[in-house]
């Protein structure tokens, strides 16, 4: 029997879940043919093939035959070349050992039956012994304004291009300011975030207004050239948002290069070289974009320079869809390859407006006492209509609880070139309108950049009408002071964590602490109904002056991290680490807060011993890692034993790991630093005798 493992989505830092459904074939040759024998995959992920006449003078005793995708379930489409080493076009497929009766093969086994698993950072086909498929990409919404992960590569490639990345990511910000949209910042190089770039901002923040386009720029505005460094992962570059609380529209992976890395700090590896595209690689980065795809996000894969030009389409491809880029497809496009990052920002301007013409964009502001702003919070609800034979608008449109502010009017256009709209809001009790140069409104074309005359309404009403090309999409400004009762507050709750490891307390932001440590923030909502979560360190608007608000946390810690939460203070003040909690009364206008976990956690080594091309037993083997003077001794034992897992080490103390066949010396050696992460696990692999 021959056993195949198949994947669908990823559902853990190192792990994917099976995916049911997927035909494979055996062939007799690597290409062309039909297949021998078929199997689909069930529950499980297994597709299993039942070879006969294996047995001896059988017509198929010790043949090897090609393992080969036939189809996808619905939903999903096959990979059947990548682009792997430098610029190599190679068929995803593997040769199956010489057949033996009753003998199974599986493509997860690394001894003799095994036949996929690889290792090795020169070896193109390595993989990870999981047949992967790719999840047909989500559709755009049909709407103007999206809520957007921006994820960014900043591998060591891109170390003369940091500034044309920033310029390019500055181009679709700006090109979304003026509509109902969001947007999230990742990075990534040999992990997520990259190396040099700060934490992950994975909570959706405006970017409606001018205020809030700079706001978000300003997150990666001191990026240079030196902050690039490191390999390619685009399995952690898209797994990072997937296991965000946010929901996003679309996300965006900006890249100059191939993937050349995967997993996580202190996964599995496969003896990745950093350098080196492997199907190992591959297989991990569509996992983690299938998982990306079931929230039903679209992903668009933006290739930028020779690094992804040619067949490095094949790549981009299978984490997005299959549809290039042409000019003129850009609300169907999944990849991009654009010469230059200028190509890439236009692309990307185009993306954010092509869904925005014609249409008229209100962005609405609550003005406080000391003339600060914030964006309007859900509730208030615009009127708009046009008497232009052959246009008509949708209304009305109410704010939501997004953060933008913003609402949007669509016109359809049947024969006429230009239209007269008139906007009137439904004004609260109390609130004012507050004129910017003389008029209710102020008003932009976001396609020309130019501005939009407007006339107030003649009445003297809080409304005003604009023209409306049927090439326009205009963002209109209107500002209203609120009464000081109901003076507008919002609340962001950042987060630290002091976490210590055997010796002093190190401080990380949220999202640069020891990835196994988490903790979900639950807010009261500002509708009244209860609580939701919330993402740290994002502002969250809607609330009223004086109203008080419930903050929580529930920390979560990854199975098998031998860590403690030890105390949570609220701004200073100590919470139960039990069950974190407190409740903040809002004054007005912009309130923060912070909250910092303190963690201890014990720094311990495990050793382990894998065979790989032979049968020998792996417990044959005695590991031993020596620590130099004066620190803590080392496991020692048989590979899997009590003396070889998770033995309390001496952090950043070097030692020495050998091993040795039973009852002889030891055979080999190599060193290792024991690091302060919260688990450190050393593998030894020679190869069998």
């Amino acid at each position: 029997m021959v056993t195949v493992k198949t994947g669908g989505d990823r559902n853990g830092d190192t792990s994917v879940a099976p995916l049911a459904g997927v035909r494979l074939g055996l062939y007799e040759a690597e290409d062309g043919g039909t297949p021998a024998f078929t199997c689909v995959s069930d529950a499980d992920g297994d597709c299993s093939f039942v070879v006969t006449g294996t047995a001896a003078g059988g017509a198929n005793e010790g043949r090897q035959f090609w393992v080969r995708q036939v189809a996808a379930p619905d939903g999903w489409f096959v990979n059947d070349t990548f682009r792997t080493g430098g610029t190599v076009t190679t068929p995803y497929r593997f040769q199956t050992p010489r057949l033996a009766a009753a003998t199974t093969y599986s493509s997860t086994a690394t001894g003799p039956g095994g036949f996929m698993v690889g290792s090795g950072g020169s070896n193109r086909t390595a993989s990870t012994g999981t047949w992967q498929s790719s999840r047909v990409n989500p559709a755009l919404p049909e709407r103007c304004g999206l809520r957007v992960a921006l994820i960014m590569d900043l591998s060591g490639s891109m170390s003369g291009s940091v500034p044309a990345l920033k310029t390019a990511a500055d181009t679709f910000v700006d090109a979304l300011q003026g509509t109902p949209s969001s947007m999230a910042r990742f990075t990534f190089s040999s992990y997520s975030p990259a190396t040099r770039g700060g934490a992950n901002a994975p909570g959706l923040v405006s970017v409606s207004t001018l205020a809030d386009a700079a706001a978000f720029k300003r997150t990666y505005a001191s990026w240079t050239n030196a902050t690039a460094e490191g390999s390619t992962n685009w399995d952690r570059a898209l797994y990072e948002p997937a296991s965000a609380t946010s929901q996003y529209d679309v996300a965006v992976v900006i890249t100059d290069g191939m993937p050349t890395n995967y997993s996580i700090p202190g996964g599995p590896s496969g003896g990745a070289s950093g350098s080196v595209t492997r199907f190992r690689e591959l297989e991990s980065g569509i996992a983690s974009a299938n998982a990306l795809k079931n929230e039903g996000t679209r992903v668009l894969a933006v290739g930028v320079g020779e690094g992804t030009s040619g067949n490095a389409a094949l790549n981009l491809a299978s984490i997005s869809g299959t549809e290039k880029y042409d000019g003129d497809n850009i609300a169907t496009a999944d990849y991009f390859q654009e010469a230059d990052f200028a190509g890439a920002g236009a692309a990307l301007r185009r993306l954010a407006l092509a869904p925005c013409t014609p249409a008229v964009f209100v962005v609405k502001q609550i003005e406080a006492e000391d003339g600060a702003r914030t964006n309007a919070p859900a509730g208030w609800t615009f009127d708009a209509a046009t008497q232009t034979p052959g246009v008509t608008v949708t209304s009305p449109r109410t704010t939501t609880g997004d953060g933008t502010g913003a609402v949007s009017f669509p016109l359809v256009y049947d024969g006429a070139e230009t239209a007269t709209l008139f906007v009137a809001e439904r004004q609260e009790p109390g609130y004012q309108v507050v004129q910017q140069g003389g008029r209710n409104a102020v008003c932009t074309d976001r396609i020309t950049e130019r501005p939009v005359e407007v006339t107030d309404d003649p009445g003297g009403g809080p409304g005003f009408s604009v023209d409306v090309g049927v090439l326009a999409s205009v963002t209109c400004s209107v500002v209203n002071k609120a009464p000081p009762e109901l003076v507008p507050a919002s609340l962001t709750v950042a987060k630290q964590w002091s976490v210590t490891t055997d010796g002093a307390p190190q401080v990380y932001p949220e999202g640069e602490q020891p990835r196994e440590l988490r903790a979900d923030l639950t807010l009261g909502d500002p509708t009244g109904n209860g609580s939701s979560p919330w993402e740290w360190g994002t502002v969250r608007d809607g609330y009223a002056a004086g109203e008080q608000v419930g903050v929580s946390e529930a920390p979560r810690f990854a199975a098998g991290v031998d860590c403690d939460l030890t105390g949570v203070d609220f701004d200073g003040a100590e919470l139960d680490p039990a069950a974190p909690s407190t409740t903040v009364t809002l004054p007005a206008g912009a309130n923060r807060h912070q909250v910092t976990n303190h963690v201890t956690c014990r720094t311990k080594l495990t050793v382990a011993k894998r065979v790989l091309g032979g049968d020998a037993d792996p417990d044959d083997w005695t590991l031993r890692a020596t620590g130099a003077d004066g620190s803590l001794p080392g496991p020692v034992g048989t590979g899997g034993s009590a003396g070889t897992t998770g033995v309390p080490v001496t952090p950043e103390a070097r030692y020495q790991l050998a091993e040795s066949l039973t009852g002889t010396d030891p055979s080999s050696s190599t060193t290792g630093r024991s690091t302060t992460a919260p688990t450190t696990r050393a593998t030894r692999s020679p190869p069998a005798p």
